[in-house]
């Protein structure tokens, strides 16, 4: 699909595109990965556009086929693997709309720029890093909504990233309190620190405070890690007493 279909798609979109009917982008993954609150922000910032989300390719067929409004689809790091040995399935299910990769962990997606070398349909794919500041990847969002290509430098020059997911802790008994975990969970979708001191009405201080802290307890060196760590073993290691420990206390810091 050509770019000039996109910025001609979403040029004047909020004067000029019909009030019945919006175009839509669908996020294809699970809720693990594509959370409520990131579907949220995502319709806050592009308001004429529509969010869905698909668990697999057979949703994500029907909803290309019965709307020919899809014009996006955007999927999950961990079908990578699924998506270079089974591109055709997965353009098919796509119908016309583009196709981007979220991902947060590069050697993850170093894996799709190995492979495009070898296969031409890959090489339109374009990638969503969501592992930098919140209004980097909405900028980055809105770049390719408009037909932009755009490839991370840390992927197209292949060079080693900082952030390696193989020495993060695997044990889920951290010993976090339910703030921290709260943070953690904040800090996991890419809210900055004035994000998430607004959300828990905390000050910024804190909110430093307690990332320093659960940082030194899961053992790794920066935010990246902690989200990686956070969707790899986080709501797992919490089971089924992950909701108690999120709500909203105030006064418990």
């Amino acid at each position: 699909m050509t770019s000039a279909r996109f910025s001609k798609s979403f040029e004047n979109a909020e004067t000029n595109r019909p009030k019945t009917r919006k175009d839509s982008v669908v996020f294809l993954g699970s809720r693990f990965r594509f959370s409520q609150r990131l579907l949220d922000t995502f319709r806050s910032e592009f308001s004429w556009l529509d969010f869905k989300l698909a668990s697999n390719l057979s949703e994500l067929s029907q909803l290309t086929s019965q709307d020919d409004s899809v014009v996006m689809v955007v999927v999950e790091e961990d079908r990578i693997d699924r998506l270079i040995h089974s591109s055709g399935a997965y353009f098919d299910a796509a119908g016309q709309a583009r196709m981007i990769v979220a991902y947060c962990d590069a050697h993850q997606a170093t894996k799709l720029i190995s492979a495009r070398k070898s296969s031409t349909q890959l090489k339109e794919i374009g990638f969503l890093p969501l592992s930098v500041q919140m209004d980097v990847w909405l900028s980055v969002m809105n770049l390719l909504l408009c037909g932009e290509v755009f490839y991370p430098a840390e992927l197209i020059d292949e060079r080693p990233v900082s952030t390696d997911i193989s020495k993060v802790p695997m044990d889920p008994d951290a010993n976090l309190t339910p703030r921290e975990w709260e943070v953690l969970e904040l800090v996991a979708q890419g809210l900055q620190n004035k994000n998430i001191a607004s959300d828990l009405g905390l000050s910024q201080h804190t909110i430093k405070l307690h990332i320093h802290n659960l940082l030194k307890k899961i053992g790794v060196s920066n935010r990246t890690c902690a989200a990686r760590w956070y969707d790899s073993i986080g709501l797992r290691g919490r089971g089924s007493d992950l909701d108690p420990s999120f709500a909203r206390n105030s006064s418990k810091l």
